[in-house]
């Protein structure tokens, strides 16, 4: 049984926030953009989920 695995079981509820399993851990998300629209759809998506991210305080990174 993984971590990750054993963390939900112990919840009860196999549907658990991986931010809630790694909250008061430092970690650093790093997203990689090989889209050829440097602006485009991918690079939307991609801040919005970083920018929640950083709210959680995670240390991101957007590389393009």
């Amino acid at each position: 049984m993984t971590n990750l695995e054993r963390a939900a079981w112990d919840r009860g509820n196999k549907n658990f926030n991986i931010i809630d399993f790694h909250r008061g851990k430092n970690m650093k998300v790093v997203a990689l953009n090989a889209s050829a629209r440097k602006d485009g759809n991918t690079s939307i998506l991609l801040n919005t989920v970083l920018t929640e991210l950083r709210v959680e305080g995670m240390e991101t990174e957007l590389i393009q």
